[in-house]
């Protein structure tokens, strides 16, 4: 199994020992499973297997997209090396390590163009409270607070809508 220390392509590196395994006198060699969480993470993980393949050619990297709810389960079972999510994972006697902030984007409303919401010029953080959010069914807690607020940063309420099935 390839695992990286030093040459790790994915910036400030592995924080896990348990990641950090070095080949001496035999190169880094094997395959390198990666999973990621959102389609946006995309590009920031091409970049980084183009690099690493490069630097280490002996080195197969498998880019494999997992669900929330199931990244716990993929690395205890060994079916994935490391995993780029958009958040920490929330278990309190987990035995992961999570790394530094590799990139944030700015969070952004999906609405459709007949919401009252869409006629306004703009937007506030605020304004959340006006109308129920439909929440993604399954998510973990963890996910469901960074993604669907329950409050605003004043304190009002957010009304939680209509679960969507499909995503976690």
């Amino acid at each position: 199994m390839c695992r990286c220390d030093s040459a790790c392509p994915w910036p400030n590196g592995p924080s896990s020992g348990h990641y950090g395994t070095i080949f001496f006198g035999h190169g880094i060699h094997g395959v390198l499973r990666v999973g990621f969480t959102a389609a946006w993470s995309g590009t920031l993980i091409l970049r980084a297997t183009d690099r690493f393949r490069t630097r280490h050619p002996e080195c197969t990297v498998e880019l494999r997209e997992v669900t929330y709810s199931a990244v716990g389960t993929v690395l205890r079972k060994g079916e994935l090396d490391l995993v780029l999510a958009e958040t920490a994972l929330a278990e309190p006697d987990s035995e992961f390590v999570t790394g530094l902030t590799v990139f944030s984007r700015p969070q952004v409303l999906a609405i459709p163009a007949t919401h009252p919401l869409a006629r306004q010029a703009t937007v506030s953080a605020e304004d959340l409270a006006t109308a129920p959010l439909i929440v993604a069914e399954g998510m973990p807690e963890a996910v469901l607070g960074t993604h669907f607020p329950t409050h605003t940063r004043v304190g009002r309420p957010i009304p939680r809508g209509p679960m969507a099935a499909g995503w976690p």
